[in-house]
């Protein structure tokens, strides 16, 4: 079974809140000793501005966030209960499943990392209808 109490009920991915939220906090003091420290870095010193954005785009973009909701796409993907709650919560971003659930597509896409890769291997849903499509159908769309 997936888990949806506690923070779970509000992100998809809590704990990875935590470390982006982390990362987030750790590239701002970073960029401000960054600011200070620029007249003094010299050559390859430049490149520790990659540390943070990398560890940010892993997580969501490799080995984070996408390889568990492929995960439990396919374990639960066909489990109604599982998709509705994957439509009500944030991947990433707590929020209350009201809000979030009701919130447009293209506004959870562009500021709260509601990206389509993340359902790429979630089951789709005939039209007009709650019904899974069987693997013959999917392939014909």
């Amino acid at each position: 079974m997936w888990c949806n109490v506690g923070l779970w009920k509000y992100s998809r991915h809590p704990n990875y809140f935590g470390e982006s939220r982390g990362s987030l906090k750790l590239i701002l003091l970073w960029w401000g000793s960054f600011m200070a420290a620029t007249p003094a870095l010299i050559g390859a010193e430049w490149l520790v501005i990659f540390g943070p954005n990398f560890s940010t785009l892993l997580l969501l973009f490799a080995t984070g966030i996408p390889f568990l909701e492929d995960s439990l796409d396919k374990k639960y993907g066909n489990v109604y209960d599982y998709r509705q709650y994957k439509r009500v919560t944030s991947p990433l971003i707590p929020l209350p499943q009201v809000i979030y659930g009701n919130l447009p597509s293209w506004f959870k896409t562009l500021f709260l990392f509601e990206y389509p890769m993340y359902s790429r291997n979630l089951p789709r849903v005939k039209v007009g209808t709650n019904q899974l499509q069987d693997a013959s159908e999917q392939k014909m769309d």
